[in-house]
């Protein structure tokens, strides 16, 4: 099936309504990007030295320029081997696929020309790198010193390889014809799965044993080591791989949801829903997937649970900006609460000032705090006149009971 078969195939059991173009463009162009997620990284050497031939274990080469291989010219104890190894702690993400694996070495001295095969072996045994420095072309290596590598030990003085010459797999994982000076690369899948079993299995990882012509004299090959002052000689291993994917549920558009990597969907212009990794379909028919964009999945008219939440709306009866699930008025425009007088009414309305509010004055257009609650309706007022006649009489009063008392007494 092509992609853009594939596509229409998507449209039709998931989303009939997205434009089957659209759909196409989008899952080419997915399987694009995702083609070109590879990632490639170079890692240098974490330790590599050389084993000499010598039973007695004396010779080691730990913190040297150079590493050896092969056959030298002289009677007796004229064969090297060299190992290396690389840290790939935190460098390649778990349940990445490797790609490719490639070892790069850089040969700098041979006494002749003529190609030899040189094998890499992966190693079963830790081993060290001491202090040892060989000087001149260092062929013949230097004292060996606490925690070399030897022909005999792993780490000198007390640690010793099964095998004299290495502990390694007899298995070859890679194999280069090394001739002239240059650089020289070992690739092979047998390789990629020797870095498998040390991101899988990170205390087993020791590196390679290089192994060169050893049946006949003079195929000695001379590499630079991870010391080595010329850092673009030094060994390195280059790894291409894909990161892990991660699914996702991605929004593309209200008629369509896949799942994609978030890498992916970023790509296609959509939105990942946090936690869901799976579509699920629209279940209330209101064009979003239930998992994926639909936070109301049982209700057909919203999509986000908004002020009232899902499956009441969040109608506004009185457009006063608050949805009648929270208007403790919802006819009422000016108030959201019923207030001292109730929905509909003004609380503030309180026309004969005594700061009663009208809904609850007993004394219209007098003050209740002074006629309440006698007081049935409107209160009498006096003129002027009025007050200076019942003073009057008051007066008069006053007097002819003050006369009283007098004849009295």
């Amino acid at each position: 099936m092509g992609m853009c078969a594939l596509a229409e195939a998507e449209e039709r059991e998931v989303l009939p309504r997205f434009p089957r173009i659209a759909v196409c463009a989008v899952v080419v162009g997915v399987l694009l990007y995702a083609a070109a997620r590879a990632d490639v990284v170079s890692i240098p050497a974490a330790k590599d030295n050389t084993l000499y031939d010598s039973f007695s274990g004396d010779r080691s080469n730990g913190a040297g320029a150079h590493l050896f291989t092969g056959r030298t010219a002289e009677l007796f104890n004229n064969r090297r081997r060299a190992v290396v190894a690389f840290d790939l702690t935190g460098v390649i993400p778990p349940e990445s696929t490797l790609n490719s694996v490639s070892l790069r070495l850089f040969m700098s001295r041979t006494p002749t020309a003529t190609a030899t095969t040189t094998q890499l072996h992966r190693v079963l045994t830790d081993w060290g790198e001491g202090a040892s420095d060989a000087s001149g072309a260092e062929g013949t290596g230097a004292p060996a010193q606490p925690g070399d590598a030897t022909w005999i030990h792993t780490f000198r003085p007390g640690s010793l390889w099964t095998d004299p010459g290495g502990d390694f797999q007899p298995a070859v994982s890679a194999a280069a014809a090394v001739g002239a000076v240059g650089f020289y690369t070992w690739s092979s899948d047998q390789m990629v799965d020797d870095v498998q079993f040390w991101i899988d299995n990170p205390a087993l990882n020791f590196g390679w044993l290089l192994l060169g012509n050893e049946t006949a004299i003079r195929t000695a090959r001379r590499f630079d080591s991870r010391e080595n002052p010329l850092k673009a000689q030094q060994p390195e291993l280059i790894v291409d791989f894909t990161p892990p994917e991660t699914f996702a549920c991605c929004l593309l558009s209200q008629d369509l949801c896949l799942e994609f990597t978030v890498a992916e969907c970023e790509q296609a212009g959509g939105i990942t829903v946090e936690g869901v990794a799976e579509c699920e379909g629209d279940l209330d028919g209101d064009g979003f997937d239930a998992l994926c964009g639909d936070e109301c999945p049982t209700d057909p008219n919203k999509v986000f649970p908004g002020e009232c939440g899902c499956l009441q709306p969040d109608t506004d009866s009185d457009g006063d900006g608050f949805p009648n699930c929270v208007d403790g008025c919802p006819n009422d425009p000016e108030k959201t609460v019923p207030g001292v007088c109730g929905c509909g009414v003004d609380d503030d309305a309180d026309n004969d000032g005594d700061n009663v509010p009208d809904c609850h004055d007993v004394c219209p257009g007098a003050d209740d705090a002074v006629f309440a609650p006698e007081c049935t309706g409107a209160i009498p007022t006096l003129s002027a006149w009025g007050v200076l006649v019942t003073a009057l009489l008051l007066l008069v009063a006053g007097k002819i009971q003050f006369g009283r008392r007098t004849r009295a007494t």
